[in-house]
């Protein structure tokens, strides 16, 4: 069964959680699919998101949700927090094109200056 969801408009990444809830970014920000019931929740600057233009999405362990921006740097969301990191707290570059994270929480953020990588 194909299910479409065209208001979440021009996609550039794409990341499923644990649940199988699927996120969604680009110049809109992010949103949440919730494939199960066919709902979707959007987030947007006003919900915390540094900017609205999303480059990339991972999601890893404990459901932190690791987004990458255009020229506002990478932010995180821990289901109620959100919390931004930029070239200030280390990062290579405030653009962020892609975002990976390994099963004990490393984080590799690339950019068009190269990959930062920050273990905890």
């Amino acid at each position: 069964m194909w299910e479409s969801y065209p208001e979440v408009g021009a996609v550039r990444d794409l990341a499923f959680d644990t649940d199988g809830n699927l996120w969604a970014v680009g110049y809109k920000g992010a949103a949440l699919l919730d494939l199960s019931e066919g709902e979707m929740n959007g987030y947007t600057k006003k919900d915390g998101l540094p900017t609205n233009d999303i480059m990339a999405v991972a999601v890893g362990p404990e459901e932190k949700v690791w987004f990458g921006t255009r020229r506002a740097g990478a932010c995180c969301y821990d289901g109620s927090n959100w919390t931004t990191f930029t070239e200030a707290d280390g990062l290579l570059s405030d653009t962020i094109m892609a975002v990976a994270i390994d099963a004990e929480g490393t984080l590799a953020f690339g950019s068009a200056k190269g990959v930062t990588v920050f273990t905890p």
